[in-house]
């Protein structure tokens, strides 16, 4: 039996031997994607509509709209929003009227232009309607992230 306990110790010995050497690898591997993943939102989703220049909570708002529908689509619900000139470039008189608004009013109206959206979407093509629980159990998630009420009712199309 000792030497069955022995080949037993050295199999076991190699097999944590492979596996730590694999782990190892996973480690250096979900770095790297994580590096990566990292690289990839901020360049194409959070850089284009200018998250940088927003405050807290209204910064997550736009940033959730660019990865959901796009970085230009965020920017003209941003400008919708804060009243001023909507044609999807982030410039200087969007930058003031952002600074214009009261934050707390600005995410609740850029939520609900958000929320017009998708309803609207859902209404024009019944084959999207679908979706539209989804989209708003997200909206309602982000929502309650940055502390914006006037939740969504997760209703059909034209109701």
């Amino acid at each position: 039996m000792t030497g069955l306990r022995d080949v037993t110790r050295d199999a076991l010995d190699d097999l944590l031997e492979l596996a730590t050497a694999h782990l190892l690898e996973l480690r250096y591997y979900d770095a790297h994607l994580d590096r990566e993943l990292h690289r990839i939102y901020e360049s194409g989703y959070w850089i284009p509509p200018r998250c940088e220049l927003l405050g807290r909570g209204l910064d997550l708002v736009q940033f959730d709209t660019a990865v959901n529908m796009g970085p230009g689509r965020a920017v003209r619900f941003l400008q919708k929003a804060a009243g001023c000139g909507v044609d999807g470039d982030f410039g200087a008189q969007t930058e003031k009227a952002v600074r214009a608004c009261t934050p707390g009013d600005l995410i609740a109206g850029y939520c609900a232009t958000r929320e017009a959206y998708y309803r609207e979407l859902a209404r024009r093509n019944p084959d999207t309607a679908v979706f539209l629980k989804g989209w708003l159990n997200r909206l309602n998630a982000l929502r309650h992230e940055v502390g914006e009420g006037g939740l969504a009712e997760s209703r059909g199309p034209g109701q």
